[in-house]
């Protein structure tokens, strides 16, 4: 048995001396920064609407034709009005003659 226990005591030892504690050391992992991207701000944009300017037609207003009158002839004024009658009287008596009236002859 003694033969058991030295083996069992170089096992032990030979284990220990082959298995060293290995330290792992994980890196630490470098970190990027993170960068934010810029957002250009898009600008607005107003569009104003066109607008079609509306037109206004006046009607055009109907022309009566202007009846064409005929002429009145010309009628003097004794037709239109009645006009007093005159009657002239011739006397005997000629006063505007301007030779002597004989009345008798002379010797």
């Amino acid at each position: 048995m003694k033969d058991t226990a030295s083996l069992y005591h170089i096992q032990l030892t030979s284990l220990s001396q082959t298995s060293t504690p290995t330290t792992t050391t994980t890196p630490t992992p470098t970190t990027t920064p993170t960068t934010t991207p810029t957002t250009t701000p898009t600008p607005t944009t107003t569009t104003t609407p066109t607008t079609t300017p509306t037109t206004t037609t006046t009607p055009t207003p109907t022309t009566t034709p202007t009846p064409t009158t005929t002429p009145t002839p010309y009628l003097p004024p004794s037709t239109l009005y009645p006009q007093p009658s005159y009657q002239y009287q011739s006397s005997s008596i000629d006063h505007g003659s301007i030779e002597p009236t004989n009345h008798g002859t002379l010797l």
